[in-house]
């Protein structure tokens, strides 16, 4: 279904952040800048809520509204996630 859809790309996003993130607090613990680190970061978790975003398009003639609040939630938590992961890449 659309919803399981639009969930598998939630989660390949939270995996994606969740790995850059990884990468990202290496990077710094070698002596990276920590502010290129955090724009890498803030990248991706923008192009996965936009990636998200795109998923309108799921369903043949226009996604339902439970489609499209599934995206729509689904795109707030990659959101509120990347933020939470951004955050812990500043301390």
């Amino acid at each position: 279904t659309a919803r399981s859809l639009v969930g598998e790309v939630e989660r390949a996003a939270i995996a994606r952040i969740d790995t850059e993130l990884g990468l990202s607090r290496a990077e710094v613990a070698r002596g990276r800048d920590r502010a290129e680190q955090q724009d890498i970061l803030r990248t991706w978790i923008d192009y996965y809520v936009a990636a998200i975003h795109t998923m309108t398009d799921i369903e043949v003639g226009g996604s339902s509204a439970e489609t499209n609040a599934a995206i729509d939630a689904a795109a707030a938590r990659v959101k509120a996630l990347g933020d939470q992961r951004l955050a812990s890449l500043a301390k």
